[in-house]
């Protein structure tokens, strides 16, 4: 997860890579959501074990995350350039981008977790192995090149390209272990009626 900062070191120097640690830590906040849901989800899968509340239950979770994740991704997003540079200094004028080259890899690291913590519940962690697993070799297969083509606006966009392929590899699985249909994945007016109940009983 951190080999790009060296590979930027190395290429563009400290300034470049303090940029990109800067928005490497205002998207981690975002995580935070996947990882408190994930954390409570892992008790209850462990406790049912392997049946179709399991299933339900993360696929459920796998919306409310991905969703939530997205709404307060645009909240960072639509902040203006100029707040940034005011609190970071002018050499950060560049840091929205980064932050934008990192959000579908911000998106998708969200429901990593809840697939990956789904399979470690039920006694199957080799899954989330193999899926760090792919996200090393897409890392390696596109950061020596895209780095010093677009610096590091191309080491957020390799961070993205993993996680998404690793994201895609768990749900991949996922689907073919729990004999998930495309259509149960999309979001329905039952499902913001139970994110409504769960954002209710959060505030």
């Amino acid at each position: 997860k951190r080999i790009s900062f060296y590979v930027i070191n190395a290429s563009l120097g400290l300034t470049s890579l303090g940029v990109y640690n800067i928005a490497i830590q205002l998207t981690e906040g975002l995580r935070l959501i996947g990882s408190s849901v994930s954390t409570v989800q892992y008790s209850k899968i462990v406790n049912e074990g392997d049946n179709d509340n399991s299933k339900f239950l993360t696929i459920s979770l796998l919306k409310l995350t991905t969703l939530s994740t997205i709404i307060v991704l645009c909240l960072l997003l639509i902040l203006p350039n100029s707040l940034y540079i005011f609190m970071f200094g002018e050499e950060f004028n560049d840091i929205k981008m980064v932050v934008f080259s990192l959000s579908l890899g911000v998106v998708s690291l969200s429901g990593n977790m809840v697939l990956s913590h789904f399979f470690s519940g039920i006694g199957l962690p080799k899954y989330a192995f193999w899926s760090s697993f792919v996200g090393i070799a897409v890392t390696l297969m596109f950061l020596f090149y895209l780095i010093p083509l677009y610096g590091y606006i191309g080491a957020g966009i390799t961070a993205s390209l993993a996680y998404t392929t690793s994201f895609i590899y768990l749900l991949y699985s996922f689907i073919l272990r729990t004999q998930t249909r495309i259509r149960d994945l999309l979001i329905t007016k039952s499902d913001l009626a139970f994110f409504k109940a769960k954002i209710s009983k959060l505030l």
